[in-house]
C-alpha cells in the first residue's frame, strides 16, 4: 500500500464516509465492532453514516443493533424480509448509502481500522480502493493461485483488466457506486464491476481479523466455482458462443466418426458390434449436449429475472440511531415523492 499521507496523518473532517456492513447472524460480535468503528469514524469525520444490513438473522443480532442505536449517533438498519445472498445484502446497503465515499466491510473479518487506509487512498484520485488480505495477495497457496488465473483467464476473455484477486473490503466514490447501481445485475458482478467502469482502481493489503465460529474468511470451494460460473456468464456472451462453437464442433466430429463407421463396415467382412464405440459416441454427443442446455439455462434465467423488473429484494423495517448527526433523506428532494436530485435518482432507482 503506497499513499503520500502517513498512517497517523489527519483526514479531511470534511469527507462524509458512508460504511456498509452486511450482517448473518452476528450477535456474538456485531456490538464491539460497531462501537470500535463509530470511536473511529468520530475521530476523524464531523459527518459519517454506518449502514447494517439485516440479512434474515435468526439470532438476536437486530437487538443487538436496536440497543446500539439508542446510544450511538448514525447507525442505520435494513432489516431484510428473508435472507438473501450477501451480495444482494451488500447492494441493499449500497442503495441507500449517501456518503462521499462508501466503504463495504465484512464484519467478521474486516477490521474497522481498514476505513483509514481505505478513504486516505481514495484521497489519491482512485474512485475505487480494494483491500485485500496479505495471503490473498501473495497467493502462495493453490487456492489463490487458482484465483489470479481464473480472473486474468476471465479478463482476456472478455478484454477488461480484471482486479488480482477478489475482496470483501472495498471503497467506492460516489461517481463510480452511481455508475455501479445503475446495472440491472450489479448483485452478480459487484465483485469485478470496478473493472467495467474505466474508473481509476488501486489495491491495498492488510491482516484480516476474523471472528471465531462466524463464518467469515473461510475458503469455499463449492461456492467459489458457483461465483466463478456466474461471473464468467455475466459479464459476456462469449461462453455461450464458445460452449456453442465447440458443441458443433464435437458434432461434425461425430458425423466423420458415423462415416467412417460406415465406412468400414462395407469394406471389412468381419465386423465387431461396435456396442463398446457406439455407446461412447452417444455418451460424448449427449454430454455436450447437455452442456450447452445448460449454459443457455443460465443465460435464460438471467434474462428473465432482467425482464421480470421485480425489486432486488425487500425490507420489512427500518430504523435510525436515537441520534443522527446528518439527514438521512439528504439527497432526496420532496415534491410529490417523486423529485429526486441527479445524485439520489440512482440509489433509489437501483432497488427495482
Amino acid at each position: 500500500m503506497s499513499t503520500s499521507k502517513a498512517p497517523g496523518a489527519r483526514l479531511p473532517r470534511e469527507v462524509f464516509p458512508s460504511v456498509v456492513l452486511p450482517l448473518l447472524d452476528a450477535e456474538g460480535f456485531i456490538e464491539g465492532y460497531v462501537e470500535r468503528l463509530v470511536a473511529l469514524l468520530q475521530a476523524d469525520f464531523e459527518f459519517y453514516e454506518v449502514i447494517l444490513v439485516n440479512n434474515g438473522c435468526q439470532d438476536r443480532t437486530q437487538e443487538r443493533i436496536v440497543s446500539l442505536q439508542a446510544r450511538l449517533p448514525n447507525l442505520a438498519l435494513f432489516n431484510l424480509a428473508s435472507r438473501y445472498s450477501m451480495a444482494i445484502a451488500t447492494i441493499a446497503g449500497l442503495d441507500h448509502a449517501i456518503g462521499d465515499y462508501v466503504i463495504v466491510l465484512d464484519p467478521r473479518q474486516d477490521p474497522p481500522s481498514l476505513v483509514r487506509p481505505l478513504i486516505a487512498a481514495a484521497l489519491e484520485e482512485k474512485d475505487i480502493v480494494y483491500a485485500v488480505t496479505r495471503e490473498r495477495a501473495a497467493a502462495k497457496t493453490f487456492y489463490y493461485q487458482m484465483e489470479n488465473r481464473f480472473l486474468k483467464a476471465l479478463g482476456r476473455l472478455n478484454r477488461i483488466k480484471l482486479p488480482p484477486a477478489l475482496s470483501s473490503a472495498r471503497l467506492f466514490s460516489r461517481r463510480a457506486l452511481n455508475f455501479i447501481l445503475k446495472a440491472v445485475d450489479r448483485h452478480r458482478i459487484l465483485s469485478v464491476a470496478p473493472a467495467l467502469s474505466g474508473y481509476s482502481i488501486q489495491q491495498i493489503t492488510y491482516t484480516p481479523e476474523p471472528v471465531p465460529d462466524a463464518g467469515g474468511g473461510g475458503l469455499n470451494w463449492f461456492y467459489s466455482a458457483y461465483r466463478a460460473v456466474e461471473l464468467t456468464l455475466s459479464l459476456s456472451p462469449k461462453p455461450l458462443r464458445l460452449v456453442s462453437i465447440v458443441s458443433v464442433g464435437i458434432s461434425f466430429m461425430t458425423v466423420i466418426y458415423s462415416i467412417y463407421v460406415v465406412i468400414y463396415w462395407l469394406t471389412h467382412a468381419s465386423v465387431a458390434s461396435g456396442w463398446a464405440s457406439l455407446s461412447l459416441q452417444i455418451s460424448v454427443l449427449f454430454f455436450f449436449l447437455s452442456l450447452v442446455l445448460a449454459v443457455m439455462s443460465e443465460y435464460m434465467q438471467q434474462i428473465l429475472e432482467n425482464i421480470g423488473r421485480r425489486p432486488l429484494y425487500f425490507y420489512t423495517t427500518q430504523s435510525n440511531s436515537s441520534v443522527m448527526a446528518y439527514a438521512p433523506d439528504l439527497n432526496v428532494a420532496e415534491e410529490g415523492d417523486r423529485a429526486l436530485t441527479p445524485s439520489a435518482e440512482p440509489a433509489l432507482a437501483a432497488v427495482k
